[in-house]
């Protein structure tokens, strides 16, 4: 039986909440689920991590989960594999923010379960200040960060670059300014994770993590192998400091964590999001245990079609090893099976979006383009901002607001600036209102290199807002109706991507045809059509084992 909760706190919700999660009228699981086995079943999606400015995945992840649990009444469970300082925060804010419903979701992360019950009557904050004893310092340019010195000797680097502005780690160096060791605070000033590095390489070499006495319950030593930090053992240790158990990699550390969830003789469903984590659970072989394996991307490389791409090599060697693949779109599913075979082996579960009223078209601002993505080189946001160069030199009063974060920016800045579009085209930062700003805009833009099923197509679309997109696997083909939801562009065509956009900012009555068919092509991804696929796949999941 699953336990040890992550406990998110339901006390840490504002009044405004109450109205954020679905009220679905007489919705229970009897409505959808016709089999006890799985009415009665735990629900497991596992990914990596929810870092705080999350993405794509993680947003499809956490909806999915929200919406599955309100509609069905069926508790689910995140489980979370990667060390992340700042959960407890994170997790709170999701709460918080309507993203989770504690009720019906729980997130576990896998070092609470190494960790163990700690008891902690009190939080006493430690006080990390800026200045140390006999040194002087000064700030890294563009940073909230420090580099202190002795005597001038460079001896030590402070980072304060955490949401909250308090100490995130401190760098310690060597006369010869190699990086030896890094501690990691949370936001109370205590030290979560201590690591020790390579002089040459900057590697890692040993990771100690601690829990919130400073006990050491777990610690990893690497070798350095071709240019790689690479573990070589694992260490978990007990209260009085004696080792538990060894383990050879990460892998390992996973895939025992997942057994111990799945001891009872419950039924479990577990949903494996990210091909990192396919090792761990293939070697989670249980008879009650129903291991499914989603497919959030491209499964080739996307300068070579015929090259599968690594991550997914474990997963596609290994198909009469599994239960289920689940894939976002037909088009994927007809690419893997005409290549590998097993169609009995994938299922096509399309994600979900749904705006309840149309918005209205007199409300949306008719020179306003949108982009919502990472800043990440994937999007190739930079056709977007030179195809709007175009634009402007036909409609020089329109914008293209850009919305999201990542490691582009300065770049797309830049040309921003080389294309003397300073006065037409915006980097919004990182947004969460979705529905408003495409409720509010006339049409939208997808400019990316591959998908795996382009959500942001269809919340776009479900708001009643139009796209003009690259015609990528996948998704935008399935999503978009050539000529009456949206435009498929031909990839890399810049300038025919333009010439679109202009047509639907010249003609209103284009537009507002296009504005209404968008609406209602978003309906067949609705949360009822959600559920019933949802509930379909879970119960053919026991059928096809009933049936072997």
């Amino acid at each position: 039986m699953i336990n040890n909760w992550f406990k998110l706190r339901k006390n840490s919700q504002s009044k405004h909440t109450d109205n954020i999660y679905i009220d679905v009228t007489n919705a229970n699981k009897d409505s959808y689920f016709t089999n006890d086995a799985v009415k009665n079943a735990n629900f497991l999606f596992l990914i990596m991590k929810i870092p705080e400015n999350f993405g794509g995945l993680q947003h499809c992840i956490l909806r999915r989960c929200k919406d599955f649990a309100n509609l069905s009444k069926l508790k689910t469970t995140i489980l979370t594999t990667e060390f992340h300082i700042d959960k407890e925060k994170v997790y709170n804010s999701l709460v918080l923010n309507g993203r989770v419903n504690p009720d019906y979701t729980k997130i576990l992360n896998m070092y609470d379960y190494y960790k163990g019950n700690i008891t902690i009557k009190n939080i006493h904050p430690i006080e990390r200040k800026l200045e140390e004893p006999g040194c002087t310092y000064y700030k890294k340019p563009g940073k909230n960060a420090y580099r202190f010195f002795k005597n001038g000797m460079y001896f030590l680097y402070k980072s304060f670059e955490r949401p909250d502005g308090k100490l995130k780690f401190i760098d310690y160096l060597s006369e010869y300014r190699y990086r030896t060791k890094r501690e990691e605070f949370d936001e109370y000033g205590r030290i979560l994770k201590v690591t020790y590095y390579d002089y040459v390489s900057n590697l890692p070499i040993h990771e100690l993590y601690y829990d919130e006495n400073f006990r050491c319950y777990l610690s990893k030593w690497f070798k350095i192998d071709n240019g790689n930090s690479v573990i070589n053992q694992i260490n978990w240790f007990n209260e009085q400091g004696e080792v538990i158990r060894v383990f050879k990699n990460d892998d390992e550390l996973i895939a025992y964590w997942l057994d111990q969830l799945t001891s009872s003789n419950e039924t479990y469903f577990l949903v494996v999001e990210k091909r990192p984590l396919d090792k761990a659970a293939l070697m989670l072989n249980k008879p009650n245990v129903y291991r499914t394996f989603m497919l959030h991307n491209r499964h080739t490389k996307d300068d070579n079609p015929s090259v599968i791409k690594r991550d997914y090599k474990t997963l596609f060697n290994n198909l009469n090893k599994i239960d289920k693949v689940i894939v976002l779109t037909n088009e994927q599913k007809n690419d893997i099976t005409q290549r590998f075979g097993h169609p009995e082996k994938f299922y096509v579960l399309p994600h979900t979006y749904e705006v309840n009223q149309e918005p209205s078209f007199k409300e949306r601002d008719l020179s306003k383009v949108v982009l919502l993505s990472r800043l990440a080189d994937q999007k190739q946001i930079d056709h977007a901002i030179r195809a709007f160069r175009i634009v402007c030199d036909d409609l020089p009063d329109k914008r293209l607001e850009i919305y999201g974060a990542g490691k582009e920016e300065a770049k797309l800045k830049k040309l921003i600036n080389e294309l003397n579009l300073q006065n037409n085209v915006f980097l919004m930062g990182y947004a969460t209102n979705i529905n408003e700003i495409y409720s509010k805009s006339a049409l939208s833009l997808l400019t990316s290199r591959f998908e795996g099923f382009a959500l942001v197509i269809l919340e776009s679309l479900a708001n009643g807002c139009p796209v003009v997109s690259y015609n990528i696997k996948y998704g935008p083909t399935e999503l978009i109706q050539d000529g009456r939801n949206g435009y498929l562009v031909n990839y890399s065509n810049i300038n025919e991507m333009a010439q679109q956009i202009i047509k639907l900012l010249k003609n209103k009555n284009l537009l507002e045809e296009f504005s209404h068919n968008a609406f209602h092509s978003a309906k067949k991804y609705d949360l009822n059509s959600f559920m019933i696929r949802w509930s379909q796949f879970f119960e053919s999941l026991l059928s096809a084992k009933s049936n072997h």
